[in-house]
C-alpha cells in the first residue's frame, strides 16, 4: 500500500499549552512545611499574578517530607489538599500551573536507596492529578538525583518517570 499525503492520526490529540510569561512561587512548598521559609501561599498572590500579566505559575513542591517512611510512602492527604487548594486558586484565574517536585535531598546524597520510595511518591502525585487540565500536572521530576556522579542513572530515571507520567496523563505530552 503506498504512503497516503496525509497521515491519519493514531491517538487522541494531546491539547496544546502555550505559556508565556510566569512566575516561580518558591521558597513556600519547597520548604519542608510550608512557611518554613518565611513564605505561604496566598490567594491574593493569584490575583497579583494574574494582574501583572502572568499566563503561568511555577509551584515547586516538596513532597517527601509529607509522605510516609515506609512502603506504600502515603502522601499525607491534608498536605494533597492544600495542594489541591492553591492548583484551584491558579486555574480560577486562568492560570496555568506547573507543580515541580522538589526538594528531594536525600536523593542527592543516596539515590539508589531513595529510588523506591521517589517512584512511589511520583506515582502518587501522576494519579492525584490525572484529571486536572493538562498545564496542572507535574511535569518535572527531579534535576539530578546525584550531585557527585552526575549523569549515574539519570537517563533510566528520567525514562521511567516519564513512563509513570504518561501511563497516568496519557493526555499529558512529553517534554
Amino acid at each position: 500500500m503506498p504512503p497516503t499525503s496525509t497521515p491519519e492520526p493514531t491517538a487522541t490529540p494531546i491539547p496544546s499549552v502555550t505559556l508565556h510569561r510566569g512566575i516561580n512561587m518558591g521558597n513556600m512548598l519547597e520548604a519542608p512545611n510550608e512557611g518554613e521559609w518565611g513564605l505561604s501561599v496566598q490567594e491574593e498572590y493569584f490575583d497579583l499574578i494574574k494582574e501583572a500579566g502572568f499566563d503561568f505559575v511555577r509551584l515547586p513542591v516538596r513532597w517527601n517530607t509529607h509522605a510516609d517512611e515506609a512502603t506504600p510512602y502515603r502522601i499525607d492527604p491534608t498536605f494533597f489538599f492544600r495542594i489541591d487548594q492553591v492548583v484551584k486558586w491558579a486555574l480560577e484565574r486562568d492560570l496555568a500551573i506547573i507543580i515541580d517536585f522538589h526538594h528531594y535531598e536525600e536523593m542527592m546524597t543516596n539515590p539508589q536507596g531513595n529510588k523506591e520510595r521517589y517512584i512511589f511518591i511520583w506515582k502518587q502525585v501522576a494519579v492525584h492529578y490525572q484529571d486536572y487540565p493538562v498545564e496542572s500536572r507535574s511535569k518535572r521530576s527531579i534535576g539530578n538525583p546525584a550531585r557527585e556522579q552526575p549523569n549515574a542513572g539519570c537517563d533510566h530515571w528520567t525514562r521511567q518517570l516519564e513512563r509513570v507520567r504518561l501511563d497516568f496523563n496519557p493526555r499529558c505530552s512529553r517534554g
